[in-house]
C-alpha cells in the first residue's frame, strides 16, 4: 500500500516488475531507481528520444523537462507517484518538443493565491502527450500556454483538477491567444468520474448533462445546461466560440470560472455559482455576449470583463458576498453594465487599467464597504444606480492614481470615473 497523506488520497494496487531488458522495444532507456536515484537526474543524464522508465514508488520532486523527444512511463500509474516537493511549484513542468508523459500519479502542486496556475503538467511547448494518469490533489491539473500547439491529452484520470488551455500569464511578449493554442486532441479523460468534454470545430449540438468540465473550442449554437460542476478547473470554457449559450447550470467548490475567450454572440444566463474564482470572466477580446441573471457568491469576484472585451451587456445578475462584485479590467471598453445587484461584496464595482466608456447605470449598490473603487486612469458613464442610500445630490465616483511603482499611490486621491448625476432614491429591482 502506498498511502500520500499530505494531498489525502490513499491509493493500494500490486507493483507489477519490469526489467529492463523488456524495454528494449522502447529504444535506449534509463530505469529510475536503478540507474539514478531521481527522475530529475534521469532526465539531466538523458539524450534526446530517450525513454526513462520509473520504477513505482514516491518520488517527491518537481521534474523539468527541456530534453526534446523525452519519454516517461511509470511502471504503475496507481503507485508510480510524482509528488511536489514545493508545492508552491509545478510537479511537472515540460518546456522541450515532442515529449510523452505516461502512467503516473501526479500529486501536490497545490500553490497559492497568488500562484494561481500552479499544475500538476504545466505545458509550455508542442507536441506533448499527456497520456493515462492520474492527477489529482493539484491547484490545476494540467495548464498549457498560449504558445504550447498540438497537445494529444488522453485516457487521464482527474480528481479535483483538469485542464486549462491558453494561459496567457508568463507570456508577456506574446500575450495573445490564437486559435491554435486550443486545438488539441483530447479524449477519454474523467473529471471526479465524469466525462470531461472536448469539442472542436462543432455545431448545433447540446452537450450531456455528466460532464465533469466542457471546453468548446471553434463552436458554434452549442448548448451547456442543466449541468452540476464540482471540484475542477475552469468548469466551462468558450474558446472562439459563437452564439453559444450557458444556463441554469450549477457551479460550486471550483477553482476557475465559467470563461469567453476571443468568443462572440454567446449567452450565459440563469446560472448559480458559489466559490469559485471568478463566476463569470469574459476574456481576450470576447464580444457581443450577453451575461444574466446569474447569482454568483463567495467568490473572487461575481462577473469580470477584461482584456479588450467589449460590446457585452451584464444586466441583471445577483453577485453577493465576493470580494469584488464586478470587474473592469485592462481596456474592458464599450460595455453596458445594468439592473445588476452588488450587495455584500468588498468592492461593489472595481476598475483597473482603463477600462473606458461603459454605461453603468441603474445598478443596485448595497453595503459594499466601498461601493466601487478604480485605480488607473479611466472615464466611465454613470446613470440612476442606487448607491446604498438615496442620494439627493450626485454621486462623485473616487479612484485612486497609479504611479510607476508596483502598487497604486494611495496618498493621491482624484475624481477619475466622472460622476452619478442623477442617482436612484431607492433600490432598483
Amino acid at each position: 500500500m502506498i498511502t500520500v497523506s499530505s494531498v489525502g488520497y490513499a491509493i493500494n494496487t500490486q507493483t507489477v516488475e519490469i526489467e529492463k531488458s523488456d524495454l528494449v522495444s522502447l529504444g535506449p532507456s534509463i530505469i529510475i531507481p536503478d540507474d539514478y536515484p531521481t527522475i530529475q537526474e534521469g532526465i539531466d543524464n538523458a539524450n534526446q528520444r530517450d525513454t526513462i522508465f520509473v520504477r513505482s514508488g514516491v518520488y517527491n520532486e518537481n521534474i523539468l523537462v527541456e530534453t526534446e523527444g523525452l519519454t516517461l512511463i511509470g511502471e504503475n500509474k496507481y503507485n508510480t507517484i510524482i509528488s511536489s516537493r514545493d508545492s508552491l511549484k509545478n510537479t511537472t513542468k515540460i518546456n522541450a518538443l515532442n515529449v510523452t508523459i505516461q502512467g503516473f500519479s501526479i500529486v501536490n502542486a497545490t500553490g497559492s493565491d497568488a500562484l494561481w496556475d500552479t499544475s500538476g503538467v504545466f505545458v509550455c511547448s508542442s507536441n506533448v502527450v499527456v497520456k493515462d494518469n492520474l492527477i489529482y490533489g493539484n491547484r490545476l491539473g494540467i495548464s498549457a500556454l498560449n504558445i504550447a500547439y498540438n497537445l494529444t491529452i488522453c485516457d487521464n484520470v482527474f480528481s479535483d483538477d483538469g485542464i486549462i488551455f491558453g494561459d496567457y500569464e508568463h507570456t508577456p511578449d506574446n500575450f495573445d491567444v490564437t486559435l491554435e493554442c486550443f486545438l488539441h486532441n483530447v479524449y477519454n479523460n474523467t473529471v471526479n468520474g465524469k466525462p470531461l468534454y472536448y469539442f472542436k470545430n462543432v455545431n448545433d449540438f447540446v452537450v450531456p448533462d455528466d460532464a465533469g468540465q466542457v471546453i468548446l473550442v471553434n463552436c458554434t449554437n452549442v448548448t451547456i445546461k442543466n449541468t452540476y460542476f464540482t471540484l475542477c478547473d475552469f468548469p466551462i470554457m468558450l474558446n472562439y466560440c459563437n452564439n453559444c449559450i450557458v444556463e441554469n447550470n450549477t457551479v460550486e467548490d471550483t477553482y476557475g470560472e465559467i470563461i469567453t475567450m476571443r468568443s462572440e454572440n454567446c449567452t450565459i444566463q440563469n446560472n448559480i455559482v458559489d466559490n469559485i474564482i471568478y463566476g463569470v470572466c469574459l476574456d481576450q477580446k470576447s464580444k457581443n455576449n450577453i451575461v444574466r441573471y446569474n447569482k454568483v457568491t463567495n467568490s473572487i469576484t461575481g462577473v469580470v470583463v477584461m482584456i479588450g472585451s467589449s460590446d457585452n451587456m451584464i444586466y441583471g445578475n445577483n453577485v453577493t458576498g465576493n470580494n469584488w462584485g464586478i470587474g473592469l479590467f485592462l481596456e474592458a471598453n464599450n460595455n453596458q453594465i445594468y439592473k445588476n445587484l452588488m450587495e455584500k461584496n468588498d468592492i461593489g464595482l472595481f476598475l483597473l487599467e482603463g477600462p473606458y466608456e461603459n454605461n453603468i447605470e441603474n445598478n443596485t449598490f448595497l453595503k459594499n464597504l466601498l461601493q466601487v473603487q478604480s485605480v488607473g486612469k479611466t472615464k466611465n458613464y454613470y446613470n440612476n444606480n442606487y448607491w446604498n442610500r438615496p442620494r439627493v445630490i450626485p454621486k462623485l465616483i473616487f479612484g485612486w492614481l497609479k504611479g510607476k511603482q508596483a502598487l497604486p499611490v494611495f496618498t493621491v486621491p482624484y475624481c477619475i470615473t466622472g460622476v452619478d448625476w442623477n442617482p436612484a432614491r431607492q433600490p432598483i429591482v
